[in-house]
């Protein structure tokens, strides 16, 4: 029997060969007769015979499948396609699922892939698990989509199946709700935001009433796919697209319930894809939620299961967005992080990861402390673990946005290996300028790149000539406000001024941007980087399009720092129009209506420095013959003294100034105060100021004060009459301490050493020899005759300091000399009783030549000459 039974088994095996065949031919009926793609053939191991069955169970499955939705019995037509009346029930799953055309995921063609999908909608009465299955399969390819033709089929095919999903949406299980609408969530334009916004109602009543059958990672998935089409609370675009006011209600309903289920359900299961996906969804709609953010980092420093660089990168970029500077995650994060291979980062993790961690060393403030700042060494570990990711991604895996974001993250200078910091900023300046790269780059991408080659102050003629044509090449529509200022921002800082077609194009993009385009805070951005690029700092029409903005700009909130960079951008440039005036008091009335909480004493310079600037250019209009002319000017000069006036209030104030009170900072203030125009202040009120700064001045250690810082303190106090020894003895000290002194401030601390009652000796030794070291020709007349005063007054006998004096008088010309010059010259001479023979008769021949000479400056050239005397002649030749 055994060799009958073997042959009997032969027929058999070639009989259920032939059938195998048959059914197989069957099977692939599916596929559209011409495709690129080769199906894996079916395989029937000897070695496995359950394999065999299994097959063989499934071909026969598809095919009655097949036969049975074709034949007629008790079948309807509905709609032009075939309806089996009832929905499949649950117990029949696993037959829809092999309704279902066999190995979709395993199709590589987008052409062939829409073939297979739309005959089986045409052949099936689709269900909507297995609409949510082929939107999903249909979503994977879509890319593809090059022409037209292409992503109409695409979104027919799409809008067919989501349409049936949207039916069943609120029985659907979970996974099938989430995977259709997460398949809408990854198109782009009008028609899927559409799709999307048909599934908010159903899916939040669902959620308000039967919320069971949902999970954590479901909700996100939903949520994110929302929130990535821009379908969130307060979105400008929606609310005027939306022709049912309801519906942005439902829409903010919806992200309100989906926060309240995940706190008070979902939390128990969610894992860290589903943290990710949801924070990221809130953080892309710009929903701040304290107790779910904090909900989250409870969550997740406990999870056991290793994140995925793309949850990383979400976790990270939701906290940075919201500026939650939450230790614990950051923590966990940063460990997370440090322990995947750089291997494995994408071009987007890179960037959001970098960029969180490099604010976050930001807020730290720990500049040139770093190296003490333990936690701060631990953060700055992902900032070059990300710069070694960079380096090992390959070129073509890099995007344009990725590129601008990595040239913003390199420039905020958070990289330990600078030798690292130089390889990632030269592979990315190559990557920009390869010539199969990235010529269509955006407004934004030439914006960010730009920004960073400023911050780095690092110029690449190349790469920047590359950004100029791509900048050129796009439309004026392309440009945001922040675009535009950062493009700006760096023409002046990179001192690009000689782009000149760069520099036309952004002035051509502002002059056409529409009324109200920038804010009060980018207007103060773009007019200080004007001020400094002479075609920009010259243009009339663009001051005039400054002022017309800033003159709609309606009660503007600004920070301090944005009202510094506005005053310093009006102190920077020419004022050759009436814009710059119109301006000043536009900035004059925002100071006086903001809150004087968080001022920094950098601004308040600022502000002294830019008052002093319209003063000066008042007088220089003053000269005019106009009256009326005259008159304004004499009203913006008050209003001028206005700005004093605010600085001074804000400095008798009791609040704290934010900031470090540098000396220099200190000396302009003072003196700002005290050379104020007279009726502006009292002398009470000066001297009340001059205290205040007093304070602040002991309290600096000398080695930190310069020559100018100084003068300018001296010259402050002397003018208003409050040098007091303790002060002047301060100084004394930090100017014998200063290294580099200038000839202009020795002659400021030899007439304050004049003006105090107790001698110096030191100091006197002090300027006595930096004087000496001088060239003679390096000091004029003005600076001679208080430097002779000055010494001669403190009785001062050095005879070398009065040669050189003499030898320094003698170089110049007798039309150098004014009346005060030769008065006080002669003076001093007198009163330290040293007779210099030679200089008598050249300023007494200077005397001579003075025309003309004014009754009061006679006076002085007599009285002076009276107490000259000389070796030779006495009082003879006077």
């Amino acid at each position: 029997w055994g060799p009958m039974t073997m042959a009997a088994g032969r027929i058999a095996g070639r009989g259920l060969g032939a059938i195998l065949l048959l059914l197989q031919g069957a099977s692939l009926a599916w596929l559209p007769p011409r495709h690129h793609f080769t199906p894996p053939r079916f395989s029937l191991s000897k070695t496995c015979p359950q394999q065999r069955g299994a097959c063989f169970g499934s071909i026969l499955s598809r095919r009655r499948v097949v036969l049975d939705v074709m034949s007629e019995g008790n079948k309807q037509v509905v709609g032009g396609k075939i309806s089996t009346g009832d929905r499949v029930s649950p117990q029949e799953q696993q037959e829809e699922h092999d309704r279902m055309p066999p190995r979709l995921k395993e199709y590589d063609d987008l052409k062939d892939l829409l073939a297979v999908l739309q005959e089986f909608y045409d052949s099936v009465d689709v269900n909507g698990r297995e609409a949510a299955t082929a939107m999903n399969h249909l979503k994977r390819l879509q890319g593809q989509a090059k022409t037209e033709s292409q992503s109409d089929a695409v979104e027919s095919i799409m809008k067919k199946f989501s349409m049936i999903a949207l039916k069943e949406v609120e029985t659907l299980d979970a996974k099938s709700a989430a995977l259709a609408i997460n398949a809408l969530g990854q198109g782009r334009g009008k028609k899927r935001v559409s799709l999307l916004l048909d599934f908010v109602r159903p899916l939040l009543s669902r959620l308000h009433g039967n919320p069971d059958g949902f999970s954590s990672r479901a909700l996100a998935m939903v949520m994110n796919a929302f929130a990535r089409n821009k379908i969130f609370p307060g979105n400008t675009r929606l609310q005027h697209a939306d022709k049912d006011v309801s519906l942005s209600k439902d829409v903010a309903d919806l992200y309100q319930t989906s926060s309240r289920l995940m706190q008070e359900k979902f939390h128990a299961d969610a894992d860290t894809f589903s943290w990710s996906m949801l924070l990221n969804a809130y953080a892309c709609a710009n929903l701040f939620d304290s107790q779910l953010l904090q909900l989250a980092s409870n969550e997740l420093v406990m999870k056991k299961d290793a994140p995925s660089p793309q949850d990383l990168a979400n976790i990270v970029n939701a906290y940075h967005r919201f500026g939650v500077d939450d230790g614990a995650i950051y923590d966990w994060s940063r460990s997370q992080i440090l322990a995947i291979s750089p291997k494995r980062f994408s071009i987007q993790e890179i960037t959001s990861i970098w960029t969180a961690y490099s604010f976050q060393l930001e807020k730290m403030q720990v500049g040139s402390r770093l190296g003490n700042n333990e936690v701060a060494q631990k953060v700055q570990l992902v900032c070059t673990h990300m710069a070694e990711a960079a380096m090992l991604l390959p070129a073509n895996r890099w995007t344009k946005q990725g590129a601008s974001l990595i040239m913003n993250a390199l420039s905020r200078e958070w990289i330990g290996n600078e030798k690292l910091k130089l390889q990632i900023l030269s592979k990315t300046s190559e990557i920009l300028c390869n010539e199969d790269g990235f010529w269509n780059l955006k407004a934004q991408d030439v914006g960010l790149i730009l920004n960073g080659l400023a911050r780095l102050n690092h110029t690449d003629s190349t790469l920047v000539s590359r950004l100029e044509k791509a900048a050129v090449g796009l439309k004026q529509g392309d440009w945001s406000a922040m675009d535009i200022v950062n493009v700006v921002d760096a023409l002046d800082r990179l001192k690009l001024h000689n782009n000149t077609d760069l520099v036309k194009y952004m002035e051509k993009a502002v002059l056409q941007s529409p009324m109200g385009f920038f804010s009060a805070r980018s207007l103060c951005s773009l007019i200080y980087a004007s001020s400094g690029i002479p075609t920009l700092s010259s243009s009339i029409d663009l001051w005039n399009k400054f002022a017309s903005d800033f003159f709609v700009q309606k009660n503007p909130k600004l920070q301090w720092s944005s009202i510094g960079l506005f005053a310093l951008g009006l102190t920077r440039g020419e004022w050759k129009t009436s814009s710059h005036s119109v301006l000043y008091q536009r900035l004059l009335e925002i100071v006086q209506n903001t809150s004087f909480k968080h001022v920094d004493w950098q601004t308040l310079v600022r502000l002294v420095d830019v008052e002093r600037k319209h003063r000066h250019n008042t007088v220089m209009n003053s000269k005019k013959e106009d009256i009326e002319h005259l008159v304004m000017s004499a009203l913006r000069g008050f209003e001028g003294a206005g700005m004093l006036s605010s600085v001074s209030d804000i400095l008798c104030r009791e609040e704290r100034i934010a900031g470090e009170a540098e000396p220099l900072m200190l000396g302009k203030l003072a003196f700002a105060i005290s050379t104020a125009p007279e009726g502006v202040f009292s002398s009470y009120q000066v001297e009340e100021v001059l205290v205040i700064l007093r304070k602040f001045i002991l309290a600096l250690p000398v080695n930190k004060f310069g020559g100018e810082a100084i003068s300018l303190i001296l010259r402050a106090f002397q003018r208003a009459g409050c040098l007091d020894l303790a002060l002047f003895r301060r100084m004394s000290w930090a100017f014998r301490q200063t290294e580099h002194v200038s000839i202009r401030e020795a002659v400021v601390m030899a007439r304050a050493l004049s003006e105090v009652k107790q001698r110096d000796s030191e100091l006197s030794i002090f300027l006595s020899r930096f004087i000496r070291a001088q060239d003679s020709s390096a000091f004029t007349t003005d600076e001679l005759a208080i430097l002779v005063s000055s010494f001669s007054r403190k009785s001062v006998l050095d005879g070398s300091l009065y040669r050189f004096f003499a030898g320094c008088i003698l170089q110049h010309s007798l039309s150098d000399f004014s009346a005060q010059n030769v008065a006080t010259i002669l003076h001093g001479y007198s009163k330290a009783g040293i007779w210099q023979e030679e200089v008598f008769r050249h300023l007494s021949q200077a005397a001579r030549q003075l025309r003309p000479l004014r009754l009061q400056e006679a006076g002085l050239i007599s009285e002076a000459f009276s107490h000259a005397e000389t070796r030779k002649r006495g009082r003879g030749d006077r």
